[in-house]
């Protein structure tokens, strides 16, 4: 790694409010120990933030199957949710499978069994083939450099109460 690497960014907000305490954070002077602490308490208030989210939710989601209503404007605001009844899954291939013998025997048309099922072909790259395929070098090397690109790559950092 270069020393442009390991340079810590410059931060892109100057100062930031820890949400237990309410005090100010400079974020560039703050001791490590101070960034971890607000980074902890951060975590805390989304956890709780998000307890509380559940439950609101399932407080209005009881309200709206009662008056069986999943649309509606309380207040200022437009509210709608999903009815209470669950969702169907199916085994797609199977469902194909079994709904050929319909368009065979033209019952249903090969139109109406492809609104039904989507057939779909993807392709997974699979990084230790791709690398062993590269120590080849040459052609099939060049090959892979053309069809790859560097991502963007978001870190994080771990952080527990000791």
């Amino acid at each position: 790694m270069s020393a442009a690497e390991i340079t810590p960014a410059a931060p892109e907000i100057p100062a930031v409010v820890d949400p237990s305490t309410g005090e100010a954070v400079v974020v560039a002077e703050a001791t490590t120990d101070t960034l971890a602490m607000f980074l902890d308490n951060v975590r805390q208030v989304e956890q709780t933030f998000r307890e509380q989210k559940r439950a609101v939710t399932r407080e209005i989601l009881a309200r709206m199957d009662r008056e069986a209503r999943w649309t509606g404007v309380v207040g200022d605001y437009a509210i709608s949710a999903d009815g209470p009844t669950r969702p169907m899954e199916y085994d797609a291939e199977a469902l194909y499978n079994a709904l050929t013998e319909y368009v065979d025997s033209g019952a249903i048309s090969e139109a109406a069994l492809d609104a039904a099922v989507e057939r779909r072909y993807s392709y997974k790259a699979k990084h230790r083939g791709i690398q062993a395929l590269a120590k080849l070098g040459g052609g099939i090397a060049e090959r892979i450099r053309q069809h790859s690109a560097e991502v963007e790559k978001v870190r994080s950092v771990q952080v527990r109460r000791g």
